[in-house]
């Protein structure tokens, strides 16, 4: 029996703990291309119901090992919907609507020529 639990605590630790490399990495380079939602989605319902059979079944490790893993995936799937493609869209929005801005004060401040031809030119490439 002693030897059955050791091997099933120490399983428990490392599936607690495989979550954090790529938490960490996540946060690091602030990138969720390569993860997919639906692995997420699923890591999050084994760690729920896991949750739920350590309940069930009054099994204190079951409970305690899942917790973790639960609390990881819930932050993956933020940082997913956080770092995701809309985010980037609306960033690099804002980054061409401010180099616009810059160009219009510019082309406002030297000649009213320059900027006709740029505005003609930005209505003609739409």
């Amino acid at each position: 029996m002693l030897l059955e639990t050791v091997f099933g605590v120490a399983a428990g630790i490392v599936s607690s703990v495989r979550l954090f490399p790529q938490v960490y990495k996540t946060v690091k380079v602030k990138k969720t291309d390569d993860l997919s939602f639906w692995f997420l989605i699923l890591l999050f319902s084994q760690a729920l119901l896991l949750i739920g059979y350590g309940f069930a079944k009054p099994d204190v490790y079951i409970l305690s090992m899942n917790i973790v893993p639960l609390i990881c995936s819930c932050i993956l799937l933020e940082l997913k919907h956080a770092y995701g493609t809309h985010a980037k869209a609306f960033c690099y929005e804002q980054r061409s609507h401010n180099v616009l801005f810059t160009l219009r004060q510019k082309l406002n401040a030297k000649t009213p020529n320059l900027k006709k031809i740029f505005f003609i030119h930005q209505y003609n490439s739409k």
